[in-house]
């Protein structure tokens, strides 16, 4: 009998605070299931302490196994092991602070119950979830407990248990070695280990608990905040700013204009608010690691990689200048771009620090940074969707050499201007996209976000 005709596995990452399912992935016909930071796997996780190729979920003859090939190790209730059947229920971690993912056989087809029915674990109660696409978990996400009777194959090495190992494919092997896991400073401390509440409380903003001052601007002032158990970020106007009618007009524009916006690759508006005449944006806490701290940390991506990332911020483009009247980043370089630890609806980059997002018509002021990302024509107020075009021409410069735009500006047949064909690693079709980005004069730039994308496309 063929038992794995209809075999269906589904995994789920679950929130790292919550234990909430956040994304998942069914695979009904696949043998290998490859997990890990590389774009090369089957399921792509984008967090600094997951190895490029990180977890193996291979199918066998009686079942399906996990197999860890990462560097930093993977975790079944809190032991490091190298190989653990699969349980329908499981629930593996990705090094020692890295993310969880649940296994789960909707069919109730585990690989131990396809062996052994009678040994079957029951199924999970059903629930319905707010996002399509997810599966239901067993209430609050919480791992079955693994007892030699829900998995008599395995060698658990714990003294209180009875090791059973029969003759089948896999042993979960406990490597005791494993050295402990930095001890935090207390001044990086911002929550309580136990409770997850805030260890110190700057101030208090309406609902929120202000833990952290995030940066201060020319005009404004990014807070990092908490709230009934959720992070999230706070915005608001300096206090010298408070006074200025345009600024709070330009302010409070800006919020309605995102508020509607709902978009994996933007930070969701929370709530809009004003307390004691000082308004605040609270948004939506983006984890994850910048493109910046990306390359800095790791180096150059390939060709492929930046192509499919440009595509992400092609679609990011796309939502805001298809607002009305149209919305303009005007400020698009890596340190704005974070690939999220964890994904929503499948979206790895999200677009952040919108303090510089404008409408048609607004003046960009000289609160800009620079870098070399941003077009000319920003310099001197004239902001148009063209402009995030440059910006985002820039960045793939940079996501594909590892250095600044600074260097690959030079005087040529057109002037002085960004030149991509000093870029000695990349190919003839790329720098024709990048140069077509860069032009000087807006007009002589993409037309729209579509024909951008469409030639990215066809460079992979």
């Amino acid at each position: 009998m063929d038992f794995f005709k209809s075999f269906v596995l589904t995994l789920t990452l679950l929130h790292p605070v919550q234990a909430t399912p956040v994304q998942s992935w069914s695979f009904e016909h696949d043998s290998v299931i490859r997990i890990g930071r590389s774009m090369e796997n089957q399921v792509v996780l984008y967090s600094a302490v997951v190895s490029r190729h990180h977890v193996e979920l291979r199918r066998g003859a009686v079942g399906w196994e996990l197999v860890s090939i990462g560097a930093n190790g993977t975790y079944v209730q809190g032991k490091r092991i190298t190989r653990a059947a699969l349980q329908d229920g499981l629930v593996f971690r990705l090094a020692r602070s890295g993310p969880n993912l649940q296994v789960n056989f909707p069919d109730n087809a585990t690989s131990e119950s396809v062996a052994n029915p009678m040994d079957a674990a029951p199924s999970p109660e059903t629930s319905p979830l707010s996002e399509p696409g997810l599966v239901n978990l067993p209430s609050a996400a919480v791992p079955p407990a693994i007892s030699p009777a829900a998995m008599p194959y395995a060698d658990v090495l714990e003294s209180e248990m009875e090791p059973v190992v029969p003759d089948r494919f896999t042993d979960l092997i406990l490597e005791e070695d494993e050295p402990a896991p930095p001890a935090y400073e207390e001044s990086e401390l911002l929550f309580s280990l136990t409770t997850g509440k805030p260890l110190q409380v700057l101030k208090t903003v309406g609902d929120y608990q202000v833990v952290k001052c995030l940066g201060q601007g020319e005009v404004g002032i990014t807070y990092l905040a908490w709230q009934t158990g959720r992070t999230v970020i706070l915005k608001t106007l300096s206090p010298e700013w408070l006074h200025h009618s345009e600024a709070i007009n330009q302010f409070t524009q800006q919020a309605k204009a995102l508020s509607p916006i709902n978009h994996p690759g933007i930070p969701r508006v929370v709530e809009f608010l004003t307390i004691a005449e000082q308004p605040y944006l609270v948004l939506e806490m983006v984890y994850g690691q910048s493109l910046a701290e990306f390359i800095q940390q790791y180096g150059p991506v390939s060709q492929r990689e930046a192509v499919i990332w440009g595509l992400e911020i092609c679609d990011i483009l796309q939502i805001l200048h298809r607002q009305s009247p149209p919305l303009i980043h005007g400020d698009i370089q890596p340190k704005h771009l974070i690939r999220r630890s964890i994904l929503r609806s499948g979206q790895a980059i999200t677009l952040v620090d919108f303090g510089a997002v404008r409408q048609v018509g607004w003046l960009a002021g000289n609160s800009l940074s620079d870098g070399g990302y941003a077009a000319p024509e920003v310099k001197i107020g004239d902001v148009t969707p063209a402009s995030d075009f440059y910006a985002l021409g820039t960045t793939l410069a940079y996501l594909l050499s590892g250095q600044s735009p600074l260097e690959f500006y030079n005087m040529g047949e057109q002037g002085y201007r960004f030149y991509p064909e000093a870029m000695a690693t990349v190919g003839l079709p790329m720098v024709q996209v990048l140069r077509k980005l860069t032009e000087p004069n807006p007009s002589h730039r993409y037309a729209d976000v579509a024909a951008i994308a469409a030639d990215l496309r066809r460079i992979i």
